[in-house]
């Protein structure tokens, strides 16, 4: 066992919630009672640096601090510079948290404890009715007067505390430094948003209900509910009588038994060195007791550790403590959550409660289906604690069935790349769900790389798979010739043609990759195939050897099969040998197959980020205009990593790809700077330069720089030349557009930019014109011709 430093073991509180609270309690906490405890706990921390005792306002109402001020004034030795206390204002006083509720509030506490200052001033938790930056700036001002030294926050969503601590630096406030929150090994939520969040702004954490209200101690039985804080509190019963926790108790209980450990020894020892706490951040853990002998129980157990030097529990005994968490949040009922509603001008409030869900406005793809996204910030039922969940789902399919698809989600950065994606292949039964989509803690944490505009961007693409577009069926009626032959498949199982001289071939096709012979009728090939029959001129009935290169066996069989019965390859032998189908029948004008296979390929969205360049100088060349609209609309959602990669070297070479690229990407927000950027070119090559690349170019040009890069994902300030010059790329680009506007060209913004329109939840939605079949794609659409659409999210999601 290695020996834990103390320095890194929390601080102690003294929580006294059960002072003259007479429903918390089965025997009430009196003021003599209170006097002892209070006595109990300093000569405890004799030895610490400072003691710290905990109280609120509404505590007893109001009774709690009155008894503890009464202990203070009787303490041996008097009341010490040591001794920190602090209060909290809570929503259901007078006023609440607003200016004059505060310091109604605080003016009453001090008051109460017989002090003219405290350590600790919290807001308790969310008022539904107050801003929360007006009680910031009142703590601020209390701050400013001496009168408190830290500001807390207690029972807030961690979206409320970022939001604070942004408050603060925005207003030039002093910040939270302390939060109290519930934690304790059957409630640990708050490491996965929570936590993040403190660390990030150096806020200290102090655990209350270490003990889970009791449940920790053993005294617990999941049928009785005894007199205490459990009979008849909504505040607690639901928050720790669930099946989950007492199985998880159960679990750990079984393991302390093994160890030979008290389960209350054992959980302070979780507590203090196996949890996220860290007495060197400032955290602390807030014990409470209804009697004295609890209180001297929970001593006791502190006071082990910390004679010490051997605090970590058994490696079993922690996986206990661990499993016991797995089950807890694996179960049917969430953990009860640590924070309680919003302030009244928290944005998007509601937004955040677990089950609760925002929904986009129907949109109906290119097949006919009607469409919605549905995310969920707080999560679902099926969600990890701390996890925003995100569903597409179909709407309403009139007389269809539900369609297979198969969808991307993916959060984009402020440059256009994607941080973060989720992809998903199987049929759509109730919708793609992605229950743990992405953590809130991410989200709150990092919102320069996550948030645009202080919202979640999320692309969507979808590709409907109904089936594939050849059932080993003929698509057509065959003629007598072509029934006739597919016998002769059927039968020899070989190829759909007659390969016997008997049966009238006089054409030997001699395929040079793989030195493969394949027999077929001149006859056939003359009407059916014109381009391939001036590949050899036949005059009498002898056969003829051609010779074709270029092609595989297999793909050459495939398009003698089109050319006799118009029998269409089955969907595997399209996806392996897609582009030599599409490239053989473009050589030989079979234009009806090479649509066809083209179609199926976007169909099944076959581009990735290695590929999806060859395939768009492979569709240019061959004229594939569905797979080069597919492949451009999948470069801009992911032009960043490509542009970047070595796979793009080719594309980089092409003025026209990239002007393509740089016009289709234009979003809405940037119409105005392409209209800049346009009469920037015009002004710019007005001018005699000659090389618009060359040392004598305009400086209004390279104005486009950023322009260019912010549209292409880029950033325009790397790999600039000693001049500063943006790369070759952007270069090319600015080119581009300078020849469009020497050259007289049309505009080239003057049809590319396409209006937008709000949805109630903040969903855009824009339409593209496009030349593309339903199965193309475009960045941030969803319309008629392309299946994909953004979702923008509030921040506080």
């Amino acid at each position: 066992m290695r020996t834990v430093a103390l320095s890194r073991l929390p601080n102690l509180y003294l929580g006294t919630m059960t002072f003259g609270w007479k429903a918390q309690t089965s025997s009430p906490v009196d003021d003599a009672i209170a006097a002892t405890m209070v006595q109990s706990f300093i000569n405890h921390s004799a030895n610490a640096p400072s003691v710290h005792i905990d109280t609120a306002r509404i505590y007893a109402g109001g009774d709690s601090e009155r008894m503890l001020g009464s202990a203070l004034s009787n303490l041996e030795g008097g009341l010490s510079s040591n001794i920190l206390l602090g209060t909290k204002a809570h929503p259901s006083q007078p006023d609440g948290l607003s200016s004059k509720g505060i310091r109604a509030q605080l003016d009453a506490s001090l008051a109460s404890m017989g002090v003219a200052s405290v350590n600790e001033y919290y807001l308790h938790q969310p008022d539904e009715n107050n801003s929360l930056l007006e009680s910031l700036q009142t703590l601020n001002t209390l701050v400013q007067d001496g009168i408190i030294s830290s500001i807390g926050m207690s029972n807030y969503h961690a979206a409320e505390v970022q939001r604070a601590f942004d408050l603060c630096n925005e207003y030039n406030l002093a910040k939270p430094t302390v939060y109290q929150g519930l934690y304790n090994p059957l409630n640990r939520c708050v490491e996965d948003e929570l936590l993040p969040v403190l660390r990030q702004n150096g806020c200290a954490f102090v655990a209350y209900n270490p003990l889970a209200a009791g449940l920790l101690t053993g005294k617990h039985q999941k049928d009785t509910v005894v007199a205490g804080r459990f009979k008849d509190n909504p505040n607690y019963l639901p928050r720790f009588y669930t099946d989950a926790n007492f199985e998880a108790v159960q679990l750990i209980r079984s393991s302390c038994d093994t160890a030979d450990i008290p389960m209350v020894e054992a959980t302070y020892r979780w507590l203090l060195c196996h949890s996220a706490l860290n007495g060197e951040l400032k955290d602390g853990v807030l014990i409470g007791a209804s009697s004295m002998h609890q209180l001297e129980e929970n001593l006791k157990s502190f006071s082990y550790a910390k004679d010490s030097s051997e605090l970590e529990l058994p490696c079993e005994l922690v996986g206990a403590f661990d499993a016991a968490w797995d089950v807890i949040r694996g179960g049917h009922e969430r953990p009860f959550p640590y924070w309680r509603s919003y302030s009244s001008d928290m944005p998007n409030r509601v937004d955040l409660d677990p089950g609760v869900s925002v929904e986009t406005e129907i949109q109906n793809d290119s097949n006919g289906y009607e469409w919605k996204i549905v995310m969920f910030p707080g999560g679902t039922a099926h969600s990890d604690e701390g996890f925003v969940a995100a569903v597409l789902s179909p709407d309403e399919c009139i007389n269809r069935v539900q369609p297979n698809a198969k969808c991307q989600f993916s959060v984009k950065h402020r440059k256009g790349q994607s941080v973060h994606e989720i992809d998903f292949d199987y049929p759509m039964k109730d919708g793609s769900v992605a229950h743990n989509f992405i953590r809130r803690s991410d989200l709150i944490g990092n919102p320069d790389k996550y948030l645009i505009d202080n919202c979640l961007h999320i692309d969507v693409s979808i590709q409907i798979v109904e089936r594939a577009v050849v059932d080993f069926e003929y698509n057509r009626l065959m003629s007598l010739l072509g029934k006739n032959m597919v016998a002769h498949y059927n039968a020899f199982g070989e190829y759909i043609y007659p390969m016997s001289p008997r049966n009238g071939a006089d054409l030997i096709f001699k395929i040079q990759i793989g030195d493969e012979m394949l027999r077929a009728h001149s006859l056939i090939i003359n009407a059916n195939a014109p381009i391939l029959a001036e590949s050899y001129k036949k005059t009498d009935n002898s056969e003829i050897i051609v010779d074709i290169h270029g092609t595989f066996p297999k793909v050459f069989n495939i398009l003698l099969c089109y050319i006799y019965a118009e029998v269409l390859p089955d969907l595997n032998d399209m996806l392996e040998y897609g582009r030599q189908i599409i490239d053989t029948a473009n050589k030989y004008d079979i234009d009806e197959l090479k649509s066809i296979v083209e179609a199926e390929l976007v169909r099944c969205r076959i581009l990735d980020k290695k590929n999806v360049c060859d395939w768009l100088l492979f569709a240019d060349s061959t004229v594939c205009l569905q797979m080069k609209n597919y492949a451009i609309s999948f470069l801009k959602l992911h032009a960043h990593e490509v542009l970047a990669s070595e796979h793009s070297s080719e594309l980089k070479e092409s003025p026209e790809f990239m002007m393509e690229l740089f016009l289709g990407a234009i979003p809405e927000h940037t119409y105005d700077s392409a209209l800049y950027a346009n009469s920037s070119v015009r002004a710019a090559f007005n001018t005699n330069s000659s090389d618009p690349l060359g040392p004598n170019n305009c400086n209004p040009t390279w104005s486009l720089a950023p322009l260019c890069c912010s549209v292409l994902g880029m950033d325009p300030w790397i790999g600039t030349d000693t001049e500063g010059k943006p790369p070759r790329l952007i270069g090319i680009v600015i080119t581009s557009l300078a020849n469009a506007v020497v050259e007289s060209r049309p505009d080239p913004f003057s049809e590319s930019i396409t209006t937008g329109k709000e949805s109630a939840v903040g969903t855009r939605i824009t339409s593209t014109p496009s030349e593309s079949s339903s199965a193309t794609e475009h960045r941030k659409v969803f319309s008629k011709d392309c299946d994909s659409f953004a979702l923008t999210v509030a921040a506080a999601s």
